[in-house]
């Protein structure tokens, strides 16, 4: 099986190609977006996928990540994989966070 590691990387805007014709869309403005924030936050493990289609996932451990999709130069939450409970604490805590970003 292929992993991200064996799969050959567009230059223009950094996403993995496909083997598939047709299948990578090169947006070169959300790559470097996208290397701009996984760079920014080094300490998190963060992977472009798909084939140029504006994902990057940040990876905190293998029960939690976040994933964005940058459209138009802004980023939108594409999702969260969050396999823990939370205290009543620590949802306030996240829900607090997110307010002082909305």
């Amino acid at each position: 099986m292929a992993t991200a590691a064996d799969m050959e990387v567009c230059g223009e805007c950094g996403w993995y190609l496909s083997n598939l014709p047709d299948n990578h869309e090169c947006k070169p403005r959300e790559g470097r977006l996208a290397t701009k924030l996984m760079k920014a936050v080094p300490s998190v493990k963060s992977t472009k996928l798909g084939y140029g289609d504006g994902n990057v996932t940040f990876a905190f451990d293998k029960n939690h990540a976040i994933t964005f999709r940058i459209r138009r130069g802004r980023f939108n939450v594409e999702s969260v994989f969050w396999l823990d409970d939370l205290t009543p604490e620590r949802a306030q805590k996240l829900v607090e966070a997110l307010a002082k970003l909305a």
